[in-house]
């Protein structure tokens, strides 16, 4: 689907998007919007999907919890540049994998490494100190490999030396 967003259209390609999330998903969307009001009677479905891609900040390590794996970790996103910064900003997100999810990113990637991921948002209350505090994680739902491995990256050389080959005539044999 390709929409075309231009100046006072985004309501309407906005709506386009709402449209194809409720094809797509087999949902209802959030909210339809009507050029003239906004009709929140739909309000049955909400969306919670995200998507980053970013560095490791730590090799990873599975854990245990009763008949559970998973694996803990903090995912380095940057964003992009401002054209007055001299550096660009990076935020860190704490996610959570868990079973096969958390057997993979432990056997697969380590700190440094790109890596994809899809997943959920998730608050968890809990008191430190007498205060109530919220920690929020993301919660892994498909891994994306989007690096190669540094140590099985295999440079090759393909610039051409003439010395290494002999010239061959038409009226030789060739020697294969």
């Amino acid at each position: 689907m390709i929409l075309y967003w231009a100046g006072a259209d985004f309501c309407c390609a906005f709506h386009k998007v709402l449209i194809a999330l409720k094809i797509i998903l087999d949902i209802k969307p959030i909210c339809v919007y009507n050029k003239n009001e906004l009709d929140t009677k739909e309000m049955k479905a909400m969306l919670n999907i995200v998507f980053l891609m970013g560095r490791l900040t730590a090799d990873p390590e599975i854990k245990t919890a009763e008949d559970s794996r998973f694996c803990k970790f903090n995912l380095a996103v940057q964003r992009p540049k401002r054209k007055n910064d001299k550096v660009a900003e990076t935020d860190f997100f704490n996610c959570i994998a868990w079973n096969r999810n958390a057997d993979v990113i432990c056997d697969w990637f380590k700190k440094g490494d790109l890596i994809t991921i899809v997943g959920t948002f998730r608050n968890h209350k809990y008191e430190k100190d007498g205060v109530n505090r919220i920690a929020t994680q993301v919660v892994i739902r498909e891994i994306h490999f989007t690096g190669n491995r540094k140590e099985n990256f295999i440079a090759y050389d393909f610039s051409y030396n003439p010395e290494e080959f002999e010239e061959i005539f038409a009226d030789e044999d060739v020697p294969f």
